[in-house]
This record gives C-alpha cells, structure tokens and sequence, in this order.
C-alpha cells in the first residue's frame, strides 16, 4: 500500500496508473440458448477487438456482476 491508500482490486492492479481505463459495464441473461453461445462469445470478441482498435492508448476494463450466463460469459472472453 502506498501512502495509506488501499491496493486496487485484483484486476484493476494490472492497469497502468496514469490512465483512465475504458470501462465496459456488463448485465445480462442467466439463461442463453447453448445454440447461441459461441456466436455471443464470437461477437463480444470482436467488439472487444474493435474497441481495442479505436481507442489504442487506452487500458480496457470489464465490470461484471458475475452472475451465471452473459455476465460470466464476457467476463471470460
């Protein structure tokens, strides 16, 4: 800790501390279609990617609840 502040959250320490990230916020359904999955995972990839592109100096950040479902699945990706 540094002059008494509290570390970041886990995911937060890897960011580099003088810029401010790009914050994806997530919610979604618990319950997808199996069917639709992979093309979900596919597309939330790609807009990962594309957001990567326009905005190159900025760290991306995901905020997810967690929850089962689309919460988890782009938490992973």
């Amino acid at each position: 800790m540094l002059e008494g502040k509290e570390a970041p959250p886990p995911g937060l320490a890897r960011l580099p501390t003088d810029l401010v990230p790009l914050v994806i916020g997530v919610t979604g359904h618990r319950d997808l279609l199996p069917g639709e999955v992979p093309r979900l995972r596919q597309r939330v990839r790609e807009m990962l990617v594309e957001l990567s592109r326009r905005y190159p100096d900025l760290p991306l950040a995901v905020m997810s609840p967690l929850a089962e479902g689309a919460d988890r699945m782009v938490a992973e990706e």
